[in-house]
């Protein structure tokens, strides 16, 4: 049996998301988030992506996820790459997103797994929006 994840602000369809992944009698959700992000990292790693960093929002009251996972690539097609390594590692795991923006420009890719989103830019379009300043409160961690 699957955990049940915490009650959102937002209707979702019945699907498998991030908070979902482990067993009741397991860990907390906190490592089932861990996991999923791990997933996530190795997945955007193997598409070599650029200055792949996470920001930990649970300690901010107006964040919309619990974590933001930001990357770049050189390349549109690079940032379209990252995204479907990204969606198809999660779909392994049976987790789809709950929403997806931005494929068509692929200037500027949100995946939207509730819990985890991942924002995979275009490399100017990253240091344009500087996400990672407007969330400079949160913990930030670098994956290489």
């Amino acid at each position: 049996m699957l955990r049940k994840s915490k009650p959102l602000s937002r209707t979702r369809p019945k699907q498998a998301v991030a908070s979902d992944l482990l067993p009741e009698d397991e860990s907390p959700k906190s490592l089932t988030q861990a996991k999923f992000r791990k997933l996530i990292v190795e997945a955007i790693l193997d598409k070599k992506g650029h200055e792949l960093i996470s920001l930990d929002l649970r300690k901010i009251s107006d964040a919309v996820a619990d974590f933001f996972i930001v990357v770049h690539g050189d390349s549109r097609p690079q940032v379209k790459a990252i995204r479907d390594s990204v969606v198809e590692k999660a779909a392994e795991a049976g987790v789809r997103p709950f929403h997806t923006e931005g494929e068509r420009q692929a200037e500027w890719i949100i995946i939207d797994f509730a819990d985890v989103v991942v924002h995979v830019f275009e490399k100017e379009k990253r240091f344009f929006y500087q996400l990672e300043e407007l969330w400079h409160d949160a913990k930030t961690t670098k994956h290489a």
